[in-house]
């Protein structure tokens, strides 16, 4: 612990004592003479808890108002007397708990007196047992588990280290270090290595310590090192500090527990007495929860005006550890399966499927980890006017994170959203003290909640969060608002967060009236991350923020009227815009943004809640930096190295560092005069710039100059500093021309730009960084850089240009078939009951399975609905394979309501006996309204509707989960094919094998895959053909594909290779089984021209079926190259020839 910062920590817990509880000074209600009394230290369970004879605790008056709550015809009062409520257990309220008709069943302080629900035990006894280092010692008394010890109420810290280990390295086992002396430190497996990984704040315990090759090897716990270390770009490397061993007790308010005696040491600060102190040390790790269920939530409970006090969290003390990957959101991954799932930490306070349920005036401090959590389908709650300090954790979590379940990120079943919430009026303050990516306010998929009017201070992370899952998946987070908050002094400690911080898909979030004040780190004070989108933030004043608003890749948001000291903004959204900004620099606010900045925070009938804290800090407005004026450009007789853009690549200034381009002259020196860099509108930056020699890395002398884009010489759209003196360029050799760009600042080009260049060098290739990375292939240069050189030539140079905006019109969609209702049979007769709705976002319809007899599908078919507009996409999957079997999208054109209208496929699909399918249609949340209700199928040898299905609409196939709903009835949407019951021996078995529309069924692994419709490329002339692009290892088009086991199948493709020859191979992967390969047409002959593979295939193999993933290999599987297939045909055998003679089938795995 570093010495004097106990000292902050007395000052503020001193103060935090000393707020009574004048909260109830303006309480007038008078108690109700039927109202329940309980006193921790005067009352008796065996009393009839009157105000005279109080109960003593409180599971005692929970259970005396569950015979009450019936009839209610009021609400019904419980008041807490002053004193402390020391929990042996979690107190636990149920549904039977709830208030009932509309009326609320009340736990609040009496008034002028403030109760305490604390979950801690008193450790007495100290006696000195180091003199010389002044340490003292005190029995526990019994088996004492816990994270966190408070010495009248002050939070102590665990034993640790000033810094991390030396010379330490890491790998899968754990740690070395050239400290050998840890392997003779005690306990070595309670100690705990603590990491800082960018935005994270990992922790790992320690298994044990021995020396090996002259060093300390550390190896850590599993599973937990195993998951520290799946994090990605966050994964632990080498620890912050370390914690948690006797031999770290050096500094004054350290502690320490010694579970093998059962001991705590402390080194006391001075002026503590450990005689008279209280040293308090949590044992519960829930101090309330409520739990309903769906059927039967928990509601119209109320808690007013109490203290929440001293919980631990023993979890990361375990080999588990901690693995967060953000805001606190634990990842793990199981190192068998593979699979990965993401988890809340747990909270002193947990409502689960909890309604109405209200915290007003409530204190929450001294705890372990975070302090309320809201899940399971929770609404319409409400977090009013508490006061959140000293927590470990989070304040307030709201959600379960879990991306693999449609049901927790885009519920169908209102009753499972999380809805309703309001945060307003509450004071956060040193939150994240211990798990320090922690945030104030996290809420992940939630719908119709606001956070208004909080304060929150002195955060090591982001302050509020909103949103989750990274733009992977579509998401039922709408409808929120977050306005007229006070967020001062945030990301003091972690990187790559905001005040405000905004992630993966939402709709309609409002962010407006907010006053942002003093964010140490990136990114942005309002940072609209990764997949962020229908986000609209206005009139917020932002200042002394590292930069004020970050737009990283996301969509259709709009930051508006923002009024900031820096000119600082990052937009790398896809139609998203940031307008209306007002600059400034001084502070000197205009009446618009005082008026935000007076309005924001906690209302003046809450202020009496706010405590006395220190002062946060000074904050330093910085000083523009001071400028050189250069000597003007000297045009004449010299001309430009680039000569024009043909490509402008796209725009970004999310990365500061050097960037530009790696050049090679050719067989002449280059006399340079000055350097020019792309002026695009409002660039403003300084910018350093240098020419660097590749083969040394060094400068080259005189080379380094700063452009002032304010005012610089511009010739066309690039502006020019002028050399002090002419550099000289050797011939023939390679040079870097650098510009060093500011996040947030100037905006450039990536590395896909290409220019042309005069003949004197040539750009070669983007470069980065100071150790000058190559940008992978594409371009020629980053940023938009130039230099002028002496040539001689009369005038000045011509102007650079950017190019005109390149506008590409959509490629038309076929013109629709027309629909056979004649000669075809409609599966579904008649639907019945449901209700239209049109309130979700994702895929419904219905699960069924074909009878005895396969039947051949043409068309797909949905209800429509009055005032229904919407074309909807209907696709048709395999149910056990989850691969797509065909899509249509249908039209209204003109429908009335019940009328079911249809999509001809283009060819038809063949659906095979006893096999299950998915069919869906896309709806859109606001959009068409649609039903749920009961289907009846045409006929049982036909086939029968199994129930209904719907999963989200996925942006990713790793999280693709289809749910069934037993509630729903029959089937949601009203869904419908046309089939025929002729079979069709022809029939390909592979959707959409000859490309004459899309691409459509088809997937790539480690390649791209695109429909080609030039004469020269397609096969037979056709109207188009695959092509595909291999860029990984064993690169592959892939469709999924059902198959008979022992049943012979005719297999062909038509191939040919863009350059050169090679040899290519059908490969059918099985999944699993043995063999789990098969192989059709081995290495066959390809070359330019097309050729076709062939062959019979029969899979005898261990599995019940033989589906598969066919897959079409070119070469060795590294080989990177590009082909053209078309015409893949899978067929039953002896069904009609194909187009070429069949060879034999060779035993699978051959």
């Amino acid at each position: 612990m570093k010495r004097g910062e106990w000292i902050k920590i007395a000052v503020v817990v001193c103060m935090m004592m000393g707020l009574l509880p004048v909260w109830q000074a303006n309480r007038a209600e008078a108690l109700s003479e039927g109202a329940w009394y309980v006193d921790a230290v005067q009352g008796n369970d065996d009393n009839p808890g009157t105000a005279e004879l109080p109960f003593q605790t409180i599971e005692k008056a929970r259970d005396a108002v569950r015979g009450m709550t019936a009839g209610m015809g009021a609400d019904i009062h419980v008041y807490l007397r002053g004193g402390v409520f020391r929990l042996t257990d979690t107190v636990e309220f149920t549904a039977q708990d709830s208030g009932q008709n509309g009326y609320n069943v009340i736990y609040e302080a009496y008034p002028g007196e403030s109760p305490v629900l604390s979950g801690d035990q008193t450790i007495s006894g100290w006696e000195l047992h180091d003199a010389a280092k002044n340490i003292y010692k005190a029995a526990a008394g019994a088996d004492v588990e816990t994270r966190q010890l408070y010495v009248d109420g002050i939070r102590a810290i665990r034993a640790r280290s000033e810094g991390g280990l030396p010379d330490a390295a890491h790998d899968d086992n754990g740690l070395s270090t050239s400290a050998i002396e840890l392997a003779g430190w005690g306990n070595q497996s309670d100690m705990e290595m603590v990491f800082k990984q960018m935005w994270t704040n990992p922790r790992g315990a320690v298994e044990a310590i021995t020396l090996s090759d002259g060093k300390a090897s550390i190896k850590m716990k599993q599973p937990g090192w195993y998951a520290l270390r799946s994090k990605g770009s966050t994964s632990a490397t080498v620890p912050w500090y370390y914690e948690n061993a006797y031999e770290l007790l050096d500094q004054p308010g350290e502690w320490y527990l010694d579970r093998t005696s059962d001991t705590f040491f402390y080194k006391p600060r001075p002026g503590e007495d450990l005689s008279t102190a209280q040293v308090s040390v949590p044992k519960l790790e829930k101090l309330v929860t409520m739990r309903g269920m769906e059927a039967e939530p928990v509601h119209n409970i109320q808690f007013r005006g109490i203290r929440f006090q001293y919980s631990t969290w023993l979890e990361p003390s375990s080999a588990l550890g901690l693995p967060d990957v953000q805001s606190n959101v634990l990842r793990r991954k199981d190192p068998n399966s593979g699979i990965t799932t993401e988890s809340l930490t747990p909270a002193a306070v947990e409502i689960t499927e909890g309604r109405s349920i209200v915290f007003e005036r409530n204190r929450f401090s001294q705890l372990g980890s975070a302090a309320i959590n809201m899940s399971g389908g929770s609404q319409n709650n409400r977090i009013i006017g508490n006061v959140f300090m000293d927590l470990s954790g989070s304040g307030i979590q709201i959600g379960e994170v879990d991306m693999r379940n449609p049901d927790h990120y885009n519920p169908l079943d209102p009753g499972k959203l999380e809805k309703g919430h309001t945060i307003s009026n509450n004071f956060f303050y040193r939150i994240g003290v211990e798990y320090r990516s922690s945030v104030a306010i996290f809420a992940d998929y939630p719908q119709n909640i606001e956070i208004a009017h909080n304060e929150i201070s002195n955060m090591p992370y982001s302050g509020i969060t909103l949103g989750w899952g990274w733009g992977d998946v579509d998401t039922s987070n709408r409808n929120n608002v977050i306005r007229n908050n006070y967020i001062h002094h945030t990301m003091q400690e972690l990187v790559d967060g905001g005040s405000i911080y905004m992630l993966g898909t939402s709709y309609d979030i409002t962010i407006t009236g907010n006053y942002i004040k003093g964010q140490k780190n990136n990114f942005g004070a309002i940072y609209l991350d990764q997949g962020s989108s229908n986000i609209t933030a206005e009139n917020n004043v932002i200042e002394f923020a590292a930069i004020p608003i970050f737009i990283n890749p996301s969509s259709n948001n709009k930051v508006r009227s923002t009024y900031t000291d820096s000119r600082k903004q990052v937009n790398m959204g896809t139609n998203s815009e940031i307008s209306g900004t007002v600059y400034v620099p001084d502070g000197n606010w205009p009446a618009g943004a005082q008026a935000i900045i007076a309005a924001a925070g906690i209302e003046s009938a809450y202020r009496d809640i706010i405590p006395t804290v220190p002062n946060s800090g000074e904050l330093i407005r910085p000083q523009p930096p001071e400028t050189t004026p250069s000597a003007p450009v000297d045009f004449a007789g010299k001309s430009s190295f680039v000569q024009s853009i043909v490509k402008a690549g796209k725009l970004r200034n999310e990365w500061g560092g050097w960037v530009g381009m790696k050049l090679e002259t050719a067989g002449n020196p280059i006399a340079v005069t000055a350097f020019g860099r792309v002026n695009l509108p409002g660039s403003y930056g300084l910018h350093r710039m240098k020419l660097v020699d590749a083969a040394t890395g060094a400068d080259v002398s005189g080379s380094l100059v700063q452009l002032n884009m304010s005012d610089a010489a511009a010739n066309g759209d690039f502006s020019y500093v002028q050399l002090p003196a002419a550099v000289t360029l050797e011939a023939n050799k390679v040079y870097y021309l650098m510009s060093e760009e500011k996040v947030g600042e100037d905006v450039w080009y990536d590395s896909d730009m290409i220019v042309t260049t005069a003949s004197v060098a040539t750009a070669r290739i983007g470069v980065w960084g100071s150790a000058y990375k190559e940008s992978p292939p594409g371009g020629n240069s980053f940023v938009g850089l130039d230099f002028l050189y002496e040539s001689g030539t009369p005038g000045t140079p011509a102007p650079i240009l950017l190019p005109e905006p390149v506008t590409t019109q959509p490629q038309p969609e076929p013109d629709p078939l027309p629909v056979d209702l004649e000669n075809t049979l409609g599966f579904v007769q008649s639907l019945s009951g449901g209700q239209p709705r049109s309130g979700w976002s994702g895929y419904a319809g219905m699960k069924f399975t074909i009878g005895s007899t396969s039947i051949m599908l043409t068309a797909l078919g949905r209800k429509f609905e009055a005032g229904n507009f919407e074309t909807h996409l209907l696709r048709l999957l395999d149910a056990n394979t989850k691969a797509l079997v065909t899509e249509a999208k249908v039209r209204p054109d003109g429908a009335q309501a019940g009328d079911f209208r249809y999509a001809q496929l283009y060819e038809p699909v063949r659906l095979f006996p006893g096999r299950s399918y998915y069919l869906v249609s896309k709806e859109n949340y606001g959009g068409d309204s649609w039903i749920s209700g009961s289907i009846s199928a045409s006929l049982p040898e036909i086939g029968s509707i199994d129930g209904p299905i719907y999963a989200s609409d996925d942006k990713k196939p790793r999280v693709n989960n289809y749910l069934g709903d037993p509630l729903a009835g029959g089937g949601f949407a009203g869904l419908d094919f046309r089939y025929t019951t002729a079979q069709s021996g022809t029939t390909n078995l592979l959707n959409n094998g000859a490309f004459e529309y899309n691409t459509l069924g088809w997937t790539a692994m480690n390649a791209t895959l695109s429909r080609v419709t030039v004469t020269a490329d397609t096969y037979n002339n056709s109207a188009g053909s695959a092509k595909v692009t291999v860029t990984g290892n064993y690169g592959t088009p892939l469709q999924k594909v059902a198959l008979e086991k022992n049943k012979t199948y005719e297999i062909s493709v038509w191939v040919k290779l863009a350059v050169g020859s090679d040899v290519a191979q059908i490969i059918l992967d099985h999944g699993t089984g043995t063999p789990r390969y098969g192989y059709v047409a081995k290495n066959t002959p390809v070359d330019t021209t097309w050729k076709q593979l062939k062959m019979n295939y029969t899979y005898t193999g261990s599995n019940d079926t033989a589906d598969s993933s066919i897959q079409l290999r070119i070469g060795s599987g590294t080989t990177r190259l590009t082909y053209y297939f078309d015409d893949f045909e899978i067929k039953e055998a002896g069904s009609g020839n194909l187009n070429g003679e069949v060879e034999p089938s060779p035993s699978p795995g051959e």
